[in-house]
């Protein structure tokens, strides 16, 4: 993960991003509900973690409460490094 972004994230959002990265590289987009379907994360958690990855510049969003859609804003190959 790249340095910038990886200092701003704790364990468990990296975990988090991977799977919603995977997610995004099958879909054009995820909601609150679908991640927390996935993961069994509470929504609350997903929410938070969504308004961080927007703030980072990571995802987009549309919409607003239930129907907020989350999308991927750059692709940014090399985000991920497994020996990290």
């Amino acid at each position: 993960m790249s340095d910038k972004v990886s200092n701003k994230l704790n364990g468990r959002e990296k975990v988090f991003l991977e799977m919603l990265i995977s997610q995004l590289e099958e879909n054009k987009y995820v909601t609150t509900s679908i991640m927390s379907n996935i993961t069994s994360i509470p929504k609350s958690t997903i929410r938070r973690y969504m308004k961080k990855f927007c703030e980072l510049d990571i995802l987009s969003s549309e919409g607003k409460n239930k129907s907020t859609q989350y999308r991927l804003k750059k692709i940014r190959f090399g985000i991920f490094n497994s020996s990290k």
